[in-house]
């Protein structure tokens, strides 16, 4: 498990980012890029059913919302 501590810094940029350009704008990520071979990988790393599924939900999701 990670320390909270250490993801404080990340979690403090991405709300800055997100308040300056919208959450739109500021969408990064493999779903967003399209980015089927990191998809797959981050799947494999997976070993809850119920959590990849979530996962591709919302990565099917994130690359609708960017490909139209």
């Amino acid at each position: 498990m990670i320390p909270f501590d250490i993801l404080k810094p990340l979690i403090k940029e991405t709300a800055e980012k997100v308040i300056k350009l919208g959450p739109f704008e500021s969408q990064t990520g493999p779903a967003r890029r399209s980015d089927i071979t990191v998809m797959k990988q981050h799947l494999k790393m997976l070993d809850d059913k119920d959590f990849r599924e979530l996962y591709k939900k919302i990565s099917n999701m994130i690359n609708k919302k960017y490909s139209t």
